[in-house]
């Protein structure tokens, strides 16, 4: 196994994730902008007024965007955690070996 490849890998997954949280978070406030905005533009019932602009093209583009931005996001995260699992493994069998010379 090597340890800088898997160091890498989680620097990497963990850059990933901070990329794209960022675009979610990004993304989740101009849904809330452009929630805002559309509910202003209608008339009508609040409530009717909502739904349109829920179902509006815009605002479903955007809450698309927004679920594989989050998405993408956990995906990295649990790569990282997958990598950190490795590395931890690695860690002990490293020890353990270390330990075993010491008693012999």
């Amino acid at each position: 196994m090597e340890v800088q490849q898997l160091l890498d890998d989680i620097e990497a997954s963990m850059i990933e994730a901070d990329r794209c949280q960022a675009e979610a978070n990004k993304l989740e406030r101009l849904m809330k902008r452009t929630h805002a905005i559309l509910m202003l533009k209608e008339v009508g019932a609040v409530e009717l007024r909502k739904a349109a602009a829920l179902t509006s093209e815009n605002y479903i583009d955007i809450e698309d965007r927004y679920i594989e931005a989050s998405t993408r996001c956990q995906i990295a995260r649990t790569k990282a955690d997958v990598n950190r699992l490795r590395f931890e493994a690695w860690r002990t069998v490293q020890a353990t070996e270390r330990a075993a010379m010491r008693l012999v």
